[in-house]
């Protein structure tokens, strides 16, 4: 793995120098001596094989009520920050004025970018055809990707009947830099996002895991769609294409392991893994939940016999969840993660995501056991002699068996992206949405309503000053 990690530096450092040329025009062809002019089809491979990093996810677990902050005393008497608008649902606080840069904005637009460079040059370039049709396939999917992350942090909901209305993102796939990018409304981005992730494009891709930890194959190119898909609401159409991905890769993290070693073990490269992304390099090994503070809504969602819970040890007399000590650092009830190098796919898909994008769709086309059955799949993995939720499907309607996958999937997903954009599409059903009550103890109970402005984040000035379509969303 180290020479893997080795050459996919070389190949970025190879190209930097090209890369920044572009910032001012799209001439990609005027290059100085002795620089890559990405002539060639491997040297434009480099563009999609990448250490990505997309940041920190902790403001969004902050808004689902899912993660607090370290030293939450100070920082609540700091009410004019964009944490303190997260943390106490404050909408008052002048988040636009606050968002001057969004490091967020700006690495998956220049990500975005870098895969429409590929997409312009391949053909073009010196190399074999059949790797010039899989790179274009890998660069419309991780586009079609990066859209749908951007559209639902600094967009609303997708909703059929109101899309054509509802603001949106631009939608960048032309490297030509000096064309404003002008903003669509919600019906264009997710039109071209499906265009960029159809079952043609997923055909050029590998049909079976690369086992690389940075490229992909086409179990994430159909997880990408289901998940597009699912994200609107089309509940059917989402279920046959995780059906697609899970079909070539249905592995599942085991953690009953933990029970013998006590010893947390997930690589970057685990099979789970469609594509991994998360907000730092994981080369540094440290994984997204290190020091994250999980609140009490969260912990009281753990079974007690979770394996992560009951036997993840940091060393012999610390657990992993350590149960956070100090009035100044949290409230009772909170729960501190702290082994390193335990990696999970916060930006990323796996085959989890799968299974509960299958298993939500199930229960809303009435396959209420069917639905059940595919989380207790995920759960006997995590809960030793984890009671089945299918053995209860004879008494449950859609809601009730909807609370037990919305609890657990809250659970499976901590620190990742997935409670905030689920949280938003169901807040957008009258029997599904629901205030999330931030309990901070004697420091405050805080709520943030379904319709508050929070779940819209605001596009930096740095990006409005310059293109004067990119006005906010809320």
């Amino acid at each position: 793995m180290n020479h893997m990690f080795s050459a996919i530096k070389n190949s970025v450092a190879a190209i930097v120098i090209a890369l920044a040329v572009t910032s001012c025009d799209d001439r990609l062809d005027i290059i100085p001596a002795g620089q890559s002019t990405l002539d060639k089809t491997t040297d434009l491979e480099g563009l999609v094989n990448q250490l990505y990093t997309l940041g920190s996810l902790d403001d969004l677990g902050y808004i689902t009520g899912d993660q607090a902050v370290k030293n939450i005393a100070n920082q609540l008497t700091k009410t004019n920050t964009l944490t303190y608008a997260q943390l106490t649902g404050d909408e008052s606080v002048d988040r636009k004025a606050l968002t001057e840069n969004s490091s967020r904005y700006k690495i998956m637009y220049d990500y975005i970018y870098k895969f429409n460079i590929v997409e312009a040059k391949v053909y073009g370039s010196n190399g074999d055809d059949n790797l010039k049709r899989q790179l274009v396939a890998e660069a419309r999917i991780l586009r079609a990707y990066f859209h749908l992350l951007l559209v639902n942090i600094f967009a609303g909901q997708y909703d059929e009947a109101t899309a054509y209305k509802t603001g949106g993102i631009s939608y960048n796939d032309n490297i030509n830099t000096l064309e404003e990018k002008t903003k669509l409304n919600l019906d264009k981005v997710y039109e071209k996002v499906l265009g960029d992730c159809t079952d043609e494009v997923i055909a050029d891709l590998k049909q079976q895991p690369t086992g690389l930890v940075y490229r992909f194959a086409a179990d994430f190119g159909y997880a990408v769609r289901a998940r597009v898909l699912f994200q609107m609401k089309r509940y059917d159409e989402a279920l046959s294409y995780a059906n697609k991905a899970l079909a070539i890769n249905n592995n599942i993290e085991d953690r009953r392991y933990l029970a013998e070693t006590g010893k947390l073990n997930l690589g970057y490269d685990s099979p789970n893994n469609y594509m991994f992304l998360s907000s730092v390099a994981p080369i540094i090994a440290m994984g997204d939940l290190v020091n994250k503070i999980i609140t009490p809504d969260i912990a009281a969602l753990m079974d007690d016999n979770d394996y992560m819970l009951k036997y993840a040890r940091q060393n012999a007399s610390t657990p992993a969840w350590d149960p956070v000590r100090g009035k100044s650092q949290a409230f009772d009830g909170a729960y501190t993660f702290r082994p390193m190098g335990y990696m999970i796919n916060s930006w990323g898909l796996r085959a989890e995501s799968m299974i509960y994008v299958a298993a939500e769709s199930l229960i809303r086309l009435g396959r209420i056991r069917d639905g059940l059955e595919m989380i207790d799949n995920v759960r006997k993995l995590r809960i030793e002699n984890a009671s089945m939720f299918a053995d209860r499907a004879s008494s449950l309607d859609e809601e009730g068996a909807m609370t037990l996958l919305m609890d657990a999937k809250r659970v499976e997903f901590i620190g990742t992206f997935e409670t905030f954009f689920d949280m938003k599409r169901w807040n957008s059903e009258d029997k599904y949405r629901r205030d999330i009550i931030h309990n901070y103890g004697e420091l405050g109970t805080f709520s943030i309503t379904p319709e508050s402005e929070l779940w819209i984040f605001p596009f930096p000035a740095s990006a409005t000053s310059i293109n004067k379509s990119l006005t906010h969303n809320y």
